[in-house]
């Protein structure tokens, strides 16, 4: 499942965009092509500033969609892939060589 953060970068045509994303998602072709596919604008810290999270199958597509669509306004796109794991996230990570300990293990107990 593919994850991109799209973040639109404007002085005032942001609302002409945020209205152009909801019509995009809207629309029953956009609904049929990228059916699993879940995109949430979020609320911004900074008032030049639009974030719209795009998640799920067919995400890279419609991340580039709403580049095109932002740059038709003369806006500033940025797509970011990478998301930072928050220290909850990294506590529930095992390493490499525990996970395969514990594999070899559960395979022993059912050889038993």
């Amino acid at each position: 499942m593919a994850f991109r953060r799209v973040i639109f970068t404007s002085d005032s045509k942001l609302d002409t965009v945020k209205q152009d994303i909801n019509r995009l998602i809207d629309t029953k072709n956009f609904q049929i092509k990228f059916p699993d596919c879940k995109v949430v604008i979020k609320p911004s810290v900074k008032p030049d500033t639009l974030i719209v999270d795009v998640n799920g199958e067919g995400a890279d597509s419609v991340a580039k969609k709403l580049k095109d669509l932002g740059g038709k306004h003369g806006v500033t796109v940025k797509i970011k892939t990478d998301v930072k794991l928050t220290p909850a996230n990294e506590s529930k990570l095992m390493k490499k060589s525990e996970f395969r300990a514990m594999i070899k293990e559960e395979i022993l107990k059912t050889l038993k």
